[in-house]
């Protein structure tokens, strides 16, 4: 590979990002976006003593993780709850840069072992088939050799943050009142506005978005 950034690298970016902007291929798209969602659900809550029974990916794009806790606390539920929003524009800014800096393998490495441990928590068989097109994309990306894998990592960092500011923003524009979106959740834990929470992660996942697009900017 010539530079980190060549034009096959700067190719993928732009289609991840038109991917991410047109709604068609959002459906497909989604899916990826929604199973690192939910594995910073599950995450966290493993992280602050909990447990993960299940976790589950819909038609529809739609996840669900079913998680428990012996310990109570409305900041540990609250953190739980926006844990989701936060973790596809974290995971795409730090693909973006090990894009940056050339450590592409670094940055495969932690995609194959991200999609490992959702596997691992998926329990119904759409999430296991979604999880199994996202197992062969990182073999792909192994298997090509550093070209491929670079395409992959530069796909994953566009879907990802952009997907994360796109699924968070309509998360904003959807919540009704009583429902139990994550940014609900959290409201009701920490007794503030669903929207305030929903606002501070969108502000998180442009920042994420940002960071990205600055190491991406400076490698060209």
């Amino acid at each position: 590979m010539s530079s980190p950034l060549d034009a096959q690298v700067l190719v993928a970016l732009g289609l991840g990002v038109v991917a991410v902007a047109a709604r068609p291929t959002w459906r497909i798209v989604r899916y990826p976006v929604t199973a690192v969602h939910e594995l910073g659900h599950v995450l966290v809550a493993v992280l602050l003593g909990g447990r993960v029974p299940r976790v589950r990916l819909w038609r529809d794009t739609s996840g669900v993780t079913t998680w428990r806790t012996t310990q109570t606390g409305r900041l540990r539920a609250a953190l739980i709850a926006v844990a989701g929003h936060a973790a596809p524009p974290a995971v795409g800014a730090a693909c973006a840069w090990a894009l940056a800096v050339d450590e592409v393998r670094v940055a495969l490495v932690g995609l194959t072992v991200l999609v490992g441990v959702i596997t691992l928590a998926i329990r119904n068989v759409w999430g296991l088939a979604v999880c199994a097109g996202l197992a062969v994309l990182c073999w792909l990306g192994w298997s090509r050799g550093p070209d491929a894998g670079a395409v992959l990592v530069a796909a994953s960092a566009a879907v990802l943050c952009v997907g994360g500011v796109r699924a968070t923003a309509e998360e904003l524009v959807t919540n009704r009142s009583g429902g139990s979106s994550d940014t609900q959740v959290a409201g009701r834990a920490l007794h503030i506005p669903a929207a305030v929470v929903g606002t501070a992660l969108l502000l998180w996942a442009l920042g994420c978005t940002s960071f990205a697009t600055w190491h991406l900017a400076v490698a060209a």
